[in-house]
C-alpha cells in the first residue's frame, strides 16, 4: 500500500496519465505526481513525494470531476458565485499533464475552454468513450450533450425513480443507471449518438 496524506476531504479522483492523478479536496482541484522524487525542503511531513498542485482559481468551488482520455480535457462540476449566489456550472479544462515536471515546479498546462451552467446539482459525470459526449444525471434525467456545449442540446432520457449513479458501457452503445429506488436500468444510447 502507498498512502499520501492530503489534508483535506477528498471528494472525487480521476487519472490524467499513468502518473499525473487529478482530485478535489476541500472544493479545491489540484494536480499530484504520483512518481516524482523531489528534494528535502518540499516536503512538509517527511514523505519523499510531492506536494499537490492548485491549478484552478479558489473562486471556483469544485466538486466532481470527470478525465477525458481522447481529446486530454478535465470536464470539473461545481459552484460558481455570480452576483452573490453560487450557480451550479460544468467548466471544461485543455490539460497537459505530460508537459509537467513537478520536480522543477513547472506545473501541467491549463485552459479554460467551455462551460454549461446548470439547472440542478449533477449526480454523475463522465465522458463518452467517444470523446465527444459529456454525461451527467440528475433528479430522473440523464444527460449526453455533445461537446462543444454550444453544437447542440443534449439528449435526455427518464428512469423511473431519481438516479445516483451512472456508467457507460467500454463500447459506449449503452448506459447503466442506479437509482434510489433500487434499480438498474440499461439504456441503449448507440442510435441517438449515430
Amino acid at each position: 500500500q502507498a498512502a499520501k496524506y492530503m489534508g483535506r476531504p477528498v471528494t472525487s479522483l480521476a487519472w490524467a496519465s499513468a502518473r499525473i492523478l487529478i482530485f478535489v479536496a476541500e472544493d479545491q482541484l489540484s494536480m499530484y505526481d504520483t512518481q516524482a522524487k523531489v528534494n528535502e525542503d518540499w516536503l512538509d511531513d517527511g514523505q519523499f513525494a510531492p506536494l499537490p498542485v492548485p491549478f484552478v482559481p479558489r473562486a471556483f468551488k469544485s466538486h466532481m470531476i470527470a478525465w477525458n482520455q481522447q481529446t486530454q480535457q478535465l470536464a470539473d462540476w461545481g459552484w460558481e458565485h455570480r452576483g452573490g449566489r453560487p450557480v451550479s456550472v460544468i467548466q471544461v479544462y485543455n490539460v497537459t499533464p505530460n508537459t509537467a515536471d513537478f520536480r522543477t515546479r513547472r506545473w501541467p498546462t491549463v485552459q479554460l475552454a467551455g462551460t454549461l451552467d446548470m439547472a440542478q446539482s449533477p449526480v454523475a459525470l463522465e465522458w463518452h468513450p467517444s470523446g465527444d459526449h459529456l454525461i451527467y444525471a440528475y433528479k430522473k434525467k440523464v444527460f449526453v450533450h455533445m461537446y462543444p456545449f454550444e453544437v447542440a442540446r443534449p439528449i435526455e432520457y427518464t428512469v423511473r425513480d431519481e438516479v445516483t449513479v451512472v456508467r457507460v458501457k467500454a463500447s459506449g452503445d449503452q448506459l447503466v443507471v442506479g437509482t434510489a429506488g433500487g434499480h438498474v436500468v440499461s439504456l441503449d444510447v448507440s442510435s441517438r449518438l449515430g
